[in-house]
Order: C-alpha cells, then sequence, then structure tokens
C-alpha cells in the first residue's frame, strides 16, 4: 500500500509540472516558450511554481492527505515542508532546462 502512495504523490508531482507549464503558457501566449528562455521566463516560472507548492502543499494538510514529522524544516511564515515546496519550486524549471536541451540533441 506504501508503494501506491509513494506512486500518486509522484504523479501529484508531475501533475503539478504540467500545470506551471499549462499557467505559463497561457501568460506568455506561446506553448513552445521553453525553447526560449529569457531571464522573465524564468523568474515566471519560478513565482508560478512558488504559489502553485504553497496552495498544493497548504491542500494537502487542510485535506489531512498527510502531514509533516517534527524534523521538518518549514518555510517560515507559510507553516509548510521546506523539501516539498522547494521540489515544486525547482522541478519545474530544471524540467523544461532539461527537455530543452534534450530538445537539442535531436
Amino acid at each position: 500500500m506504501e508503494q501506491i502512495y509513494f506512486l500518486l504523490c509522484a504523479l501529484g508531482d508531475v501533475m503539478l509540472i504540467f500545470l506551471v507549464y499549462f499557467l505559463v503558457a497561457v501568460i506568455f501566449r506561446n506553448t513552445s516558450w521553453i525553447y526560449h528562455f529569457t531571464a522573465t521566463k524564468v523568474a515566471t516560472t519560478l513565482v508560478i511554481s512558488a504559489v502553485v507548492s504553497v496552495m498544493a502543499e497548504k491542500i494537502a494538510l487542510i485535506m489531512d492527505w498527510w502531514q509533516y514529522s517534527d524534523q521538518m524544516p518549514l518555510v517560515p511564515f507559510l507553516n509548510i515542508g521546506l523539501s516539498p515546496f522547494l521540489a515544486i519550486v525547482l522541478l519545474p524549471i530544471l524540467t523544461f532546462f532539461i527537455t530543452k536541451k534534450i530538445n537539442q540533441l535531436f
């Protein structure tokens, strides 16, 4: 059962990355925005990722889908776990950058 839980969490992270991609594409009105990184697009992606991360963590905590151990460092003022927050903030930009690089190889 624990494996299914982790699989669902990983799939949730994938969906959040798709959500970030979609929101940035809507803002820039360009579905190919990851192929033309600019400082503005990177900053926008990071801000949207942070907002999505906070919302996802807050919803998960309110719905009691998970809870943090006493050892989990929290983001000040937000009271959400630092590692899940950083994962959703950094994973999308890393994923998009790697996707762009792989696409350039082919």
